[in-house]
């Protein structure tokens, strides 16, 4: 019995946080996360809130059904959702959980944040009601990284690429992107397992790309 009391105390959540004994997650008043902290690192690991961002998808003509056009990414996004309810998902020993629902013009998002007791990394779910015309729907991920370069898994390896360019924006990977900080003392992963189109806003911002529809014609 004090074996399993002291497994459970590893592991804590609220409303507003995720916590084990490697990571310590804040959620903020939109039910976005705004702090992810490295315990072994002493470090924090985000810069600004993860967020979704609804962009507009209006300047491609020829192709609008798949093409991004690079003055679309450039612009800033027009909405962002906004969180209607939070509630704690799971509370155990062996993983906790937070499900964060919020809605932006005619959509509807549900967002499941996950840390398990060993876990050195969080896992968020997302189910979308997606009902936006001439729209990306990006996630962003401003970190504390920074680096003129950011890391994409291709399959047999990866390939560095740059900040966003005019010839150079919308690019692939397979399952990750990584910034590494400059000095190496430290980096960040983003993991997708069925999203392939990202982008590197800045040196420290990556996002990917979970949603892309035209306008009508």
């Amino acid at each position: 019995a004090d074996e399993k009391s002291a497994v459970a105390t590893e592991l804590k959540v609220t409303e507003n946080s995720l916590e084990n004994k490697r990571l310590a997650v804040k959620i903020n008043e939109n039910g976005e996360i705004c702090s992810l902290f490295d315990k072994k690192l002493g470090r924090e690991l985000l810069k600004k809130p993860v967020r979704l961002a609804i962009l507009n998808n209006t300047h491609s003509f020829d192709w609008p059904a798949w093409e991004v056009k690079y003055e679309d990414l450039l612009a800033e996004p027009y909405m962002y959702p906004c969180k209607t309810s939070v509630k704690i998902r799971d509370k155990g020993a062996a993983l906790c959980s937070l499900e964060i629902i919020a809605k932006a013009g005619k959509s509807r998002f549900t967002q499941i944040i996950s840390l398990g007791s060993e876990s050195e990394y969080i896992s968020v779910y997302n189910e979308t009601d997606w009902r936006e015309e001439a729209s990306l729907l990006k996630a962003e991920f401003p970190l504390a990284a920074e680096n003129e370069t950011a890391n994409y898994d291709i399959g047999i390896g990866y390939t560095k690429r740059g900040t966003n360019t005019k010839s150079l924006y919308e690019v692939p990977a397979q399952k990750w992107a990584d910034i590494t900080d400059a000095s190496d003392d430290f980096g960040v992963s983003v993991i997708s397992e069925c999203k392939y189109g990202w982008d590197k806003f800045d040196d420290h911002t990556l996002r990917l790309t979970l949603m892309h529809t035209p306008y009508k014609n």
